[in-house]
């Protein structure tokens, strides 16, 4: 992955122990989703979507148990 003015520019095969190294558009690091772009760039994307999922089930099963006032402090 590369990072900077000719992050798009064809590069020579990398070798390590004869294999070649493959060039990726994003990776993980640390958690991180890190981008190939002209500048840094995080991807946070697959964060947002573990909030929602998380945030959807905490909120469907409040509602499953009646319960308003979780409803009220969890919308909140």
């Amino acid at each position: 992955m590369r990072i900077g003015p000719r992050y798009d520019a064809v590069c020579a095969d990398l070798t390590l122990s004869g294999g070649i190294i493959q060039y990726v558009q994003s990776l993980k690091y640390l958690g991180v989703c890190i981008k190939a772009h002209r500048t840094f760039v995080c991807n946070f994307d697959h964060v947002k979507a573990k909030f929602y999922r998380t945030f959807n089930c905490i909120y469907a099963k409040s509602f499953a148990g009646n319960s308003e006032l979780i409803t009220i402090e969890v919308a909140t």
